[in-house]
C-alpha cells in the first residue's frame, strides 16, 4: 500500500476511534509545555480544531504534491512567527501529534505510521520554518 493510502486509511480510522483527536492534542501540549497556552490566547477549541484539522489534512496533501501547500506553510510559518513561535515548538507540536494519534490508534499503530507521521509532520514544519525565516 502507497504511503497516501495508508495516512489517508489512518486519518480516517483514528478520526472515528477519537472524535476528541484535536481537544487531546492540545491537552497534551499544554500539559508539558504550559507557557504555549498564551499563544493561542482566546482561540476557542473549534478553532483549535480547525487548525489540527487542516494540519492533518495538509499531511496527506504533501503526499500528492497540492499546488500551493508549499507557499501557504511558508505563509502560516511567517505568520507563526508573528507569535513568537520558535523552532523548538514545532517538535513540541509534533510530539503531541504523533503521542495522540498513537493512543487512539491502539494496536493498529505501527513503526510505518510513526515514521510516516513524524516525516510527513516535520517536512510541513520545516516549510513553516523557513517562511517564518523569510520574515526576519
Amino acid at each position: 500500500m502507497e504511503d497516501l493510502e495508508v495516512l489517508t486509511e489512518h486519518l480516517h480510522l483514528v478520526s472515528e476511534r477519537e472524535p476528541r483527536i484535536a481537544e487531546r492534542v492540545y491537552e497534551r501540549l499544554f500539559k508539558y509545555h504550559p507557557p504555549l497556552r498564551e499563544l493561542f490566547g482566546d482561540h476557542a477549541a473549534a478553532v483549535q480544531q480547525d487548525m489540527l484539522n487542516e494540519t492533518l489534512v495538509g499531511v496527506v496533501d504533501s503526499l500528492e504534491g497540492m499546488a500551493g501547500l508549499e507557499s501557504n506553510l511558508q505563509l502560516l510559518g511567517a505568520k507563526h512567527a508573528e507569535f513568537k513561535v520558535c523552532d523548538e515548538m514545532y517538535g513540541w507540536w509534533t510530539e503531541s501529534v504523533v503521542e495522540v494519534l498513537s493512543e487512539a490508534s491502539g494496536s493498529d499503530w505501527n513503526e510505518r505510521l510513526e515514521h510516516l507521521w513524524r516525516e510527513r509532520m516535520n517536512y510541513l514544519c520545516t516549510l513553516m520554518r523557513q517562511g517564518a525565516r523569510k520574515t526576519s
